[in-house]
């Protein structure tokens, strides 16, 4: 009677030998078996043998560094700066030639003899300086330069002075001037066929009156030659001259050059109203809003 392995073994054994494990597994049991035997056989260290005492002591005093005492003082300075020399800095380092050949108290002279001798090293701060040679040339050029100049400003071109004279001769520029100016218009305005003429009028006025704000007179252009004006949204349409903005749809900004002549249907009151710009004028102001002229 044949003994017929477990269930469990077979399946184990299908499954390694599907899966191409039966000789990693086989090999992972040897190994199993193998590497404690292995282990067991390998010796372990030799033991250490014990040296004397007095043998030891003689080894780490031998290896030990020896440490000498040293006393550290601090060097004086003259040794670390004896290189450097002092200097004086009252005395001269270097020679300054006086006005007009002039020398200085200590700089060498010669004494006629021949040889060279010192007066005595004076310092440089003190600022005495020889000015035997050069006492005429100063005096002379002091006695020239002593009167004051004559200011333009004092006196005219033909000598006056005053405030009688010309205020500074013929080069002085006249004081600037302040001026404000504006810019104003005069139109024709009102309901067409009975428009009226409306001289100076102002920025920011409402034409032709407040109660029938059809337009508003917003300024000038940067040259003078066009006048702006917003254009109220009661207006449905506007005919004749000047260019309007934007292009195409409701005109809101109407701008006119002189002469231009322009008519707008107002819907509140369902009548037409015509503008016709006569002239676009320059007014100095006496005070400009805000400030007040001197």
């Amino acid at each position: 009677m044949k003994m017929k392995p477990p269930q469990l073994l077979v399946d184990v054994f299908r499954d390694l030998r599907d899966r191409r494990l039966l000789i990693p597994a086989a090999a992972l049991l040897v190994a199993l078996v193998a590497v404690p035997a292995l282990l067991s056989q390998s010796s372990g260290p030799a033991p250490t043998e014990l040296a004397p005492a007095g043998e030891v002591a003689l080894e780490s005093a031998a290896t030990e560094p020896a440490v000498l005492a040293e006393t550290v003082t601090v060097r004086d300075y003259k040794d670390r700066l004896h290189e450097l020399k002092s200097k004086n800095p009252f005395s001269e380092q270097f020679a300054v030639p006086g006005p007009t050949g002039g020398k200085l108290v200590g700089d060498p002279v010669d004494s006629g003899g021949g040889d060279s001798v010192a007066t005595g090293g004076s310092p440089l701060g003190s600022g005495s300086l020889d000015t035997s040679s050069s006492t005429s040339d100063i005096s002379s050029a002091t006695s020239t330069s002593s009167a004051p100049a004559s200011s333009p400003s004092s006196s005219g071109s033909n000598g006056s002075s005053g405030p009688g004279g010309n205020g500074g001769g013929d080069n002085a520029e006249p004081p600037p001037i302040t001026r404000f100016v504006t810019h104003r218009i005069d139109v024709l305005v009102g309901p067409a066929g009975d428009a009226k003429a409306q001289d100076n009028v102002k920025q920011l006025r409402l034409l032709p009156s407040n109660s029938k704000p059809v337009v508003a007179f917003l300024g000038a252009s940067e040259n003078g030659d066009q006048a702006v004006f917003l254009v109220s949204d009661d207006v449905a349409a506007v005919n004749g001259g000047g260019h309007c903005f934007p292009n195409g749809g409701n005109c809101q900004y109407l701008t006119m050059k002189e002469g231009d002549d322009a008519t707008f249907d107002y819907t509140p009151d369902s009548k037409t109203y015509r503008l016709k710009l006569k002239r676009i004028r320059d007014v100095e102001l006496k005070d400009a809003p805000g400030v007040s002229l001197p």
